[in-house]
């Protein structure tokens, strides 16, 4: 990619389905997907004059959805005893 005739490196970042969602140690992506954009970036063997860091979280998300995602967390939790948890756990995995 060109971007007043410099080279521009795009680099998109898979943020939805690497989650990594221990609830003591959350992060937007897993250690294997980290590794991969670290690869490609920092120790690229070639030189990288602009990096252009693009994530597949949707920005855009409906103010409804987030709080439909903080309430399945709070159940996934045990906000609703251990049964609820399960639950909530099956349905945040299958979701992400």
């Amino acid at each position: 990619m060109k971007l007043d005739g410099r080279t521009v490196w795009p680099a998109a970042i898979e943020s939805r389905c690497s989650r990594h969602l221990d609830p003591d140690e959350r992060a937007m992506v897993d250690a294997h997907e980290w590794e991969w954009v670290r690869r490609h970036t920092v120790g690229a063997t070639h030189p990288i004059r602009h990096l252009l860091l693009a994530s597949t979280l949707p920005f855009l998300l409906a103010p409804g959805l987030h709080h439909l995602e903080g309430w399945d967390e709070a159940v996934s939790s045990g906000a609703w005893g251990r049964r609820g948890a399960r639950v909530g756990e099956r349905i945040r995995r299958r979701r992400s």
